[in-house]
């Protein structure tokens, strides 16, 4: 039996509860407070153990992933939840010619007619604007959609696993490193500049320059 530092016992229900997360899309990790998040990774804690047996949680709810790019480990990683928690999956992998789009049929009117038919929707989507548009466009006739990355922009769930794995392991300060060809979306920087976060970016960096940032004492990891 779990307990907590008061001597209670955890329910992972009350853990999810407290995320907020219920009815809710999932588009920037910023939509939600640091201590929803940190309810989520205590959530993902709990389930840990439970990551091959599964939790009949889910049962009779229903996961429709749109891909409207190929990402085996984005959507499976989606589906392999739903599937390990009892839930069920419709899987679009194609939509552009096996769906309604091949008929012109606008985002967020598919959006609209395919939460008649699932619970929540998991969205990958090359063109981030159009996707941000259709879920506009759709607020409040939908159900709820979780970005699986919308063009370079946003990609919540992949972020908040990497972050669920720094919390657990180190706790880290963390610095971003790439090409000059892949900077940091100009939208990102700015939700980090407004929550008043600490952050780092460096480009092209030699393999000398890169052995010496690894160095850094201060550095607990790089992204």
């Amino acid at each position: 039996m779990a307990l907590n530092t008061n001597f209670k016992t955890l329910d992972i229900r009350e853990v999810l509860d407290a995320t907020h997360m219920r009815g809710r899309d999932i588009t920037f990790i910023d939509d939600f407070s640091s201590e929803e998040i940190l309810s989520l990774f205590q959530a993902a804690e709990m389930f840990e153990p439970f990551m091959r047996t599964g939790l009949n949680l889910l049962n009779g709810k229903v996961l429709y992933t749109l891909f409207f790019q190929p990402s085996t480990r984005t959507r499976c990683s989606h589906e392999n939840a739903m599937l390990r928690l009892g839930g069920s999956v419709i899987t679009e992998t194609d939509p552009l010619h096996s769906a309604s789009f091949a008929k012109n049929e606008s985002l967020a009117d598919s959006l609209r007619v395919t939460s008649e038919y699932a619970d929540v929707i998991v969205m990958r989507h090359p063109d981030d604007k159009e996707a941000l548009q259709a879920l506009n466009a759709t607020e409040g006739y939908c159900a709820p959609v979780i970005s699986g990355g919308y063009g370079h922009v946003t990609h919540p769930t992949q972020g908040l696993l990497d972050a669920y794995t720094c919390w657990r392991a180190l706790g880290a300060k963390i610095i971003y490193t790439g090409t000059s060809a892949l900077p940091m979306p100009e939208i990102v920087r700015h939700k980090l500049t407004v929550m008043g976060a600490h952050f780092e970016e460096h480009f092209d960096l030699t393999k000398k320059e890169n052995e010496i940032l690894y160095m850094d004492e201060k550095v607990d990891l790089i992204y």
